[in-house]
């Protein structure tokens, strides 16, 4: 989906994130918040897939997407990059957009395409959490693992 531009791929593996989350999740659940690409990557890219994922799962489960992380720091792609390294790449790399008020109180879930090691995600969530989120689960498409 994000290397070869095919967009179109995010209604499908939102529909399939969305029935493998427990059905009383989404009651629990305030807003939807995807994980942020840098500008400069959106610019390469055309788009953010992990936001074109919280968007089509927000439309299904009824509950608001929210942009209310920015990634502030461009890091290197994790691709390729140890556990250790991965942690180092994205450490102070996100922040809750200072516009952000309502966080507090709030159950999260944070949405992304692929998860590793969880590095980025738990950055995200740190962030989130900081801001004065309850609580920040998280979905991903897929998930892999460094060998």
């Amino acid at each position: 989906m994000k290397f070869r531009g095919q967009r179109e791929l995010s209604r499908a593996l939102a529909n399939l994130m969305f029935v493998a989350i427990e059905p009383a999740w989404w009651q629990e659940i305030d807003c939807l918040v995807p994980v942020p690409l840098h500008s400069e990557r959106v610019k390469q890219r055309g788009f953010n897939q992990s936001e074109l994922l919280a968007y089509e799962l927000a439309l299904r489960a009824n509950r608001p997407m929210q942009l209310l992380l920015e990634r502030v720091i461009s890091t290197k792609s994790q691709t390729g990059l140890s556990r250790q390294l991965r942690r180092l790449n994205v450490h102070g790399a996100f922040r809750v957009i200072p516009e952000a008020t309502s966080l507090i109180g709030k159950c999260v879930l944070l949405v992304d395409d692929v998860m590793t090691t969880g590095s980025t995600l738990s950055a995200c969530a740190e962030a989130l959490l900081k801001a004065g989120a309850k609580e920040v689960r998280v979905v991903t498409a897929a998930v892999t693992n460094i060998r």
